[in-house]
């Protein structure tokens, strides 16, 4: 599919799931963002909310899997700490301009249908309840948890299940 039809879809996508209107320039599309005297960026889609750019989102076509770098440049350039990557999954950062951009925080959320962080997805992002605070919390949630079942399987040993399975049957035989 073309990067054209990509960028008509997701503004649509944006303007009937979301909440965004494209009347009232809540969905701005390839701004032309002059960064020095020869240089410019264009954003594919910044989402705003009474004039106030709230996020950036880099659209790129299903079969990549990068972008993250120039996401991250735009949200840099422009000072917004809310990103979207939209390719062969979703991923979701949160720009914290005191850690190196190999350090961000993001979340990755594949297209599966009914998946609980694709739902998220659409509630955290809605023009209705956009906040940042809440975006950035879902984040950090999602990569303690990652975290979490890491921790949990470098902890499990043979041993520790005969352990267990020997203290449980101790206690009910």
């Amino acid at each position: 599919v073309s990067e054209d039809k990509i960028q008509s879809l997701w503004e649509t996508i944006f303007s009937e799931f979301f909440n965004y209107s494209k009347l009232k320039r809540e969905i701005d599309t390839k701004r032309n963002i002059q960064i020095g005297s020869t240089e410019r960026i264009i954003p594919d889609i910044i989402l705003k909310q009474e004039n106030n750019d709230l996020c950036i989102i880099e659209l790129k076509q299903e079969t990549l899997t990068c972008g993250s770098e120039q996401l991250i440049s735009y949200l840099k350039q422009l000072k917004i700490d809310i990103g979207i990557l939209i390719c062969s999954s979703i991923y979701i950062y949160a720009y914290e301009y005191n850690k190196p951009d190999t350090q961000q925080s993001f979340v990755k959320i594949d297209f599966v249908k009914d998946s609980q962080d694709g739902i998220k997805f659409v509630e955290l992002l809605n023009k209705n309840n956009f906040n940042k605070e809440s975006i950035k919390q879902f984040i950090h949630n999602k990569i303690k948890s990652k975290e979490n079942i890491l921790n949990i399987k470098n902890k499990i040993s043979k041993e520790l299940i005969i352990n267990l399975l020997k203290k449980h049957f101790e206690n009910e035989y």
